[in-house]
């Protein structure tokens, strides 16, 4: 286990189950995860109902997700909240952990919704599997996080050439597009 400190959102549909959300939560904490729990359905933010509440509470769990290193999802029943959230996370290359009960839930078809640039685990779990699916997806993710930072000097033609395919690519940035670069050249080899 590595000493840096991963910050691991982690949501669910289950919320009944609290041996689960409780267990999901321990293995994060020993792979060395600081975990943001989001529980879906038990943080209406402000209790406000309506649009308003939906909207806090949708907000809230992005911002989550924004500051969070990877992404990790319990979803025996399809949710289309939670799948919003786990399009929002990958589009944040954020790595994802979809998790399903392989007695009672479905499978999600990681190549469906797995973008080139980000890394998606879809698994199903039992009480006997669940500690070495984290383990891996963890270990698995600590390569991913974009957590290194590095200064290269270009020229104004190679500038010109980044701000182009940032406009074209619908990047943020000319950083964006170098680290899209990269990814290609990972997922090709």
């Amino acid at each position: 286990m590595s000493s840096e400190i991963i910050k691991a959102y982690f949501d669910t549909n289950s919320v009944l189950d609290e041996d689960l959300t409780k267990s999901v939560i321990k293995y994060l904490n020993s792979e060395g995860c600081n975990v943001i729990q989001s529980v879906y359905g038990t943080d209406f933010a402000y209790n406000q109902s309506g649009e308003k509440g939906i909207s806090n509470l949708y907000t809230n769990k992005l911002n989550e997700i924004s500051n969070s290193d990877i992404v990790v999802i319990e979803m025996s029943s399809v949710s289309p909240f939670l799948l919003t959230l786990i399009s929002e996370a990958l589009a944040l290359r954020k790595p994802v952990l979809v998790l399903s009960d392989e007695e009672t839930g479905s499978l999600i078809d990681s190549k469906f919704i797995k973008p080139s640039n980000a890394i998606i685990f879809s698994r199903l779990y039992n009480e006997g599997n669940l500690k070495n699916i984290i383990k891996e997806f963890v270990s698995e993710s600590r390569k991913k996080i974009l957590n290194i930072r590095f200064t290269v000097r270009i020229s104004s033609e190679q500038s010109d050439t980044l701000e182009r395919l940032k406009q074209e690519w619908g990047c943020k940035s000319k950083n964006e597009v170098i680290s899209r670069i990269l990814d290609n050249e990972l997922s090709e080899n």
